[in-house]
């Protein structure tokens, strides 16, 4: 009998999404998630990336939204520059006021393959 697969899930606050037009993108999936439509995502590394060469963009529906955190990304990118499959399980844009303006950001639950069963959720 095959062994399961164990996986882990967490969740992402993803960050410079005020950075590049991102908040113009973040609002047109923010309208396409209220109008019922499930959002896919998925993670793009970015070794020659001039400012971190541990750099993981995220993308939505095929466009760039922001970047995993800077801490996170050096120790997810070991995992992807070693061929492991990184994957974004669900993607949520959410939508705030920050001194009177509209803002939005973007969430999103990562998934990677655990070492060991502690790390299994």
């Amino acid at each position: 009998m095959a062994e399961q697969e164990r996986s882990r899930r967490f969740e992402v606050a993803v960050v410079g999404v005020t950075f590049e037009g991102r908040q113009d993108l973040l609002a047109e999936l923010y309208s396409m998630q209220e109008e019922g439509i499930e959002l896919t995502g998925r993670l793009k590394r970015e070794k020659e990336n001039r400012y971190d060469s541990n750099a993981i963009a995220v993308e939505v529906e095929a466009m760039q939204v922001g970047y995993i955190p800077k801490a996170l990304a050096a120790r997810l990118a070991v995992h992807i520059d070693a061929g492991e499959f990184i994957g974004v399980a669900s993607v949520r844009i959410i939508r705030g006021e920050k001194d009177g303006r509209t803002v939005y950001g973007a969430r999103i639950d990562v998934e990677m393959q655990a070492e060991n069963e502690k790390e299994a959720v």
